[in-house]
């Protein structure tokens, strides 16, 4: 086999396993996806079902709602933090004017884009639960009702 044959052969094999390394971890985020639509779903449907009682299952470590670095958020239509597990000192607090590392106002981002929609994705910086420093995070957010009133209920995937 001449050497051109040996590197077609080899670039080959390179592009396949760079194709199934790729399947594989889109299949692998489309399922993180997946998940999060239907555990923030999920919240909502408790939250129209139990009212801000819903809010004290949100805060259970290691309950259904707050496993690790996915946890279950919940803002008012004004930007007061009712839910923020990880940090219950922020709960509140108004978060309009707050922004990322990057420069985005991701609680107003929320507020603005969900008045006019049921629901959106938002990607903003954020830190992990114990950790200091921010990492890139899309959050998947929708509207539930609450005593006639809109909040914000929501999760993230960290990348």
């Amino acid at each position: 086999m001449t050497n051109n044959a040996k590197n077609i052969k080899i670039l080959a094999v390179a592009v396949l396993l760079v194709g199934i390394a790729w399947y594989f971890g889109a299949f692998k985020k489309s399922n993180q996806v997946t998940e999060l639509v239907s555990f923030v779903d999920n919240a909502v449907s408790l939250v129209e079902t139990k009212g801000r009682d819903a809010f004290a299952d949100f805060r259970q470590k290691g309950g259904d709602w707050w496993k690790g670095d996915k946890y279950i958020f919940v803002y008012d239509m004004e930007a007061n933090t009712l839910v923020l597990p990880p940090t219950p000192e922020i709960e509140g607090t108004n978060r309009w004017s707050t922004e990322d590392a990057n420069g985005v106002f991701y609680v107003r981002e929320m507020v603005n884009a969900l008045e006019n929609k049921d629901y959106v994705w938002i990607m903003y910086s954020y830190p992990k639960p114990g950790a200091e420093n921010a990492l890139p995070k899309v959050a998947y957010v929708r509207k539930a009702m609450i005593d006639g009133n809109y909040v914000i209920v929501g999760s993230g995937i960290y990348y």
